[in-house]
């Protein structure tokens, strides 16, 4: 090249520190751009690195050059040997991933996740690159460790999703021994604990976890990195500013900044600046994320979106001290409140001020969900240094012209994440697929409306109560014990939803808990052979939403239709007998129970037609379209196992009701019974609500000297046990009210 310039007079010693530091330099942006990632990146990847790692070495060796000669040199020699260079570089990285994966061909791989699935949906993403894995078989934890290994033995890669800390131990070790490749999804404390420095105490090793992102001078220092970048940016963009400004005022007239208060450091809220790319009032039915083709956006915009040009008035935003050049995107204040209430980790981010360009931004996408943009973020966090920042300002020039990394949410409002589930790139993907729903429709043993079924008062109806969680509003009462078996008055808590099950003639019953508390159930009830019952218990080992129940019970079920109730809600009533025998009617479909209440607006509230067919439900809807509530207690058809088998987890990982429930809406299947005037529904989920329950019971049994969900009784009269039997049962309990109540039912009866 040189031999074009004669006016830059080298000799042949200048010619060889020439190219040195061309070397140096392209290495420099090769390096930082990952160009010679062959066999992580894909291939244009690949290609566009090597192309703007060559562009901007020839850039700025021309006017090194230009420098030297003293005058502007002509572009077109340096022009046509940038055209040499990306030729040669398509050929040479053709090849050279084609020998790579030659040589190493696609490796057999293996998942151990957690016990539901969550992390599926980043295994798709690592899937779906198949010239690097494929990934043969997934396993849980809840299959043991042996069996784990067991599975893993025939493969040459294991990725390890979020376990438990003891499985993992054990199966890194097993991986180390045995020479396999191990891809580990890291939780936010392994990426603390990764950069953590070591430090010798006396003679013993400790690791030193960072706690001050910056020093004194560095802060200074990046603060001048800030003012001076800024200004820069400011003056060489605002020509495109400018132009950008008229073009925005002229498609609308509206206004042609987009403003909007959001978080940085330490919680601190500030005013963000961008170039407006949507239409006007484009939340006025409240906050929504952008979907793919969302027609909110203007023509223009879509450009200076995928351009990052909407992005340049944060420029003002950087020079005033709001944010930094680099560091955790700004996110909106609703989004930061509703991440840190389903991952408090999330704060973490605001221990250094937002950014206009980060490792979230970069390696991210816009629809990137929440936990990854929390591990980017901590990633940065905990690596952060001057010279760091400077490589990822160079880093972001790749970012401008890659569009993809602009793709929008698939879903509209936060609302809809715990509605949704981990199926694609962004975990917000419907509960059901309408795909699954058709196949389920179909099935003959559905016992559809339009098919010849038996009613279901002739087929037999199971029940299953949900005895799980961990009660924390109850704390520290539930501390030691499950909340279902604390008293509401004069008998445990479970009575009350088992008594309603009885009340439906439901012999064979369920009953969910932990591990802890399942033994006790069991020494409270036993096996349901004193009452005329069946009992079956089976250990929920961590709480995974209500319809998790049915994938449990499965077994249980069998081709039964079923009742779920949930365990802390207490029903009482005259015609409660009749609503659940209306329910039990019901051909096929589901049914759920609508109770009225005063402000719906805390609940979730369920809409209907004149026949009682479900409409929509909504959950703690602003302006309700109607005032019955949903309780705890729901009817289904044998459907269910499978339906629940379809409801991908949200993403607070549970397998919501609400997506069961959505799925007979779309069947056009779910209907509602309705709890009239007498009926009384008490949750008992807070101090409050036990309290307002054991005051009710002790009114009406003191009053009328009927007990409530005495289920004794309730054996006796349903004909389970007979009066000898109830005799019995009364005996053990002689020294109590209770025992001496049963005795006197027994004395009634004889």
């Amino acid at each position: 090249m040189l031999n074009y310039y004669p006016e830059t007079d080298f000799w042949f010693k200048g010619f060889v520190v020439f190219v040195f530091l061309y070397l140096v330099v392209f290495l420099a942006f090769a390096s930082t751009y990952r160009s010679f990632n062959i066999g992580t990146m894909r291939y244009r990847e690949l290609i566009f690195t090597y192309i703007l790692a060559t562009f901007l070495t020839n850039f700025i060796f021309y006017f090194i050059l230009s420098l030297t000669a003293k005058q502007l040199l002509p572009i077109a020699p340096l022009g046509w040997m940038t055209l040499v260079q990306w030729s040669a570089g398509l050929l040479l990285y053709w090849g050279a991933d084609r020998l790579y994966y030659a040589l190493y061909p696609a490796r057999q791989s293996v998942v151990v996740c957690s016990k539901d699935k969550h992390e599926v949906a980043v295994f798709r993403k690592i899937d779906s690159m198949k010239e690097r894995h494929t990934i043969c078989a997934l396993v849980t934890e809840a299959q043991g460790a042996e069996a784990i290994k067991r599975c893993m033995e025939p493969y040459s890669t294991v990725f390890m999703g979020d376990i438990s800390r003891e499985l993992r131990l054990d199966l890194t070790e097993y991986c180390f021994e045995h020479n396999k490749r191990l891809f580990v999804l890291p939780t936010v404390e392994d990426i603390i604990f990764h950069n953590a420095h070591e430090n010798i105490i006396g003679d013993s090793l400790v690791y030193q976890c960072r706690n001050n992102v910056f020093s004194v001078e560095q802060l200074l220092i990046k603060r001048l990195m800030d003012i001076v970048f800024s200004l820069l940016g400011i003056i060489l963009t605002s020509p495109i500013m400018l132009v950008a400004a008229v073009i925005i005022k002229l498609q609308d007239g509206g206004p042609v900044l987009f403003k909007q208060v959001r978080y940085t450091r330490n919680y601190e809220r500030f005013t963000l600046m961008k170039f407006r790319s949507m239409i006007v009032d484009a939340e006025k039915n409240g906050a929504q994320f952008t979907k793919p083709g969302d027609d909110r956006i203007t023509p223009f915009g879509r450009f200076m979106r995928a351009s990052r040009i909407d992005e340049l008035p944060q420029f003002f935003n950087i020079l005033s001290g709001e944010m930094s050049l680099v560091g955790p995107r700004a996110e909106r204040i609703e989004n930061v409140d509703f991440y840190c209430e389903r991952m408090p980790e999330f704060r973490y981010r605001m221990k250094v001020k937002a950014g206009l360009t980060g490792y979230a931004q970069i390696y991210g996408k816009y629809n990137t969900n929440f936990e990854d943009k929390l591990k980017l973020d901590m990633l940065y966090i905990e690596n952060c240094s001057l010279m760091h920042d400077l490589q990822l300002l160079f880093m972001t020039l790749k970012v401008i012209f890659m569009p993809e990394s602009t793709e929008g949410f698939d879903i509209t409002n936060l609302q809809d994440i715990d509605q949704t589930c981990e199926a694609c790139e962004e975990p917000f993907a419907p509960p059901v697929e309408q795909s699954d729903l058709d196949g389920i429709a179909i099935n003959p043993a559905s016992r559809m409306a339009s098919e010849p079924t038996i009613e279901r008062s002739g087929t037999r109806m199971k029940g299953i109560i949900l005895a799980g969680g961990r009660g924390t509003r109850l704390y520290p009462s539930t501390k030691a014990v499950s909340k279902q078996l604390l008293p509401i008055y004069d008998k445990p808590m479970i009575y009350y939803p088992l008594s309603v099950l009885m009340l439906a003639s439901i012999k064979d019953v369920l009953i969910i808990s932990t591990p802890e508390d399942t033994p006790v159930y069991e020494r409270l009830l036993g096996s349901g052979e004193r009452l005329g019952m069946r009992f079956v218990y089976k250990v929920q080992e961590t709480p995974r939403g209500l319809a998790d129940a049915f994938l449990l019970g499965e077994e249980f079920i069998g081709d039964d239709a079923v009742c779920l109730i949930l365990g802390d809600n207490v029903f009482y009533g005259q015609d409660l007998t009749a609503t659940l025998n209306a329910a039990m009617k019901r051909e096929s479909g589901a049914t759920i129970f609508g109770y009225p209440v005063k402000d719906a607006r805390s609940f979730g509230v369920v809409e209907f037609d004149e026949e009682k067919r479900v409409l929509g439900i909504e959950e703690k809807p602003e302006h309700p379209k109607s005032n019955y509530a949903v309780p705890g207690l729901y009817f289904y058809d044998n459907r269910v196992v499978e339906i629940a088998k379809h409801v991908r987890p949200s993403a607070r990982g549970e397998i919501e009701i609400t997506s069961v429930n959505n799925a007979y809406l779309t069947l056009g299947d779910l209907h509602v019974e309705l709890l009239g005037r007498g009926m009384a529904w008490l949750d008992t989920g807070s101090p409050e609500g036990m309290l307002k329950a054991a005051e009710y019971v002790e009114a009406v049994q003191s009053r009328q000297g009927f007990y409530i969900s005495c289920i004794e009784e309730i054996a006796w009269r349903r004909g389970f046990i007979t009066t000898e039997q109830l005799k019995l049962l009364g005996e053990e309990l002689k020294m109590t009210e209770y025992g001496q109540y049963l005795l006197a039912l027994a004395k009634e009866g004889k």
